[in-house]
């Protein structure tokens, strides 16, 4: 996945509360293993209310919701857009597609 670096300095910390999403394809653990592998997991994520991420920008993915740290980095693969909001579908929400290349528990 070659995205291309993303503005200097600009980051972005994308929230994960297991027990509002925890919809991971098989198991969290079963992702990790296969980022474990050197394969990235790409994936579909919300920015929340931003409008604006530069694709190649540095997402770090932060656990919340009892066990809390910076568990995952990854990079952003496309510009923002509008999609079905995860936790209710009668609203929208702001996404970007983002592969991690690192998870841990």
């Amino acid at each position: 996945m070659g995205a291309t670096p993303g503005p200097i300095g600009e980051g972005l910390i994308m929230g994960w509360n297991p027990s509002l999403w925890d919809e991971w394809p098989g198991s969290y653990a079963a992702v990790m293993a296969v980022v474990a592998s050197g394969e990235p997991f790409v994936t579909q994520w919300s920015v929340g209310a931003r409008r604006t991420v530069a694709p190649g920008t540095d997402a770090w993915l932060l656990r919340q919701g009892g066990s809390y740290g910076i568990i995952g980095h990854g990079t952003v693969l496309t510009d923002t857009y509008e999609d079905v909001h995860f936790a209710d579908p009668r609203r929208r929400a702001s996404f970007v597609d983002v592969a991690f290349d690192s998870l841990v528990i």
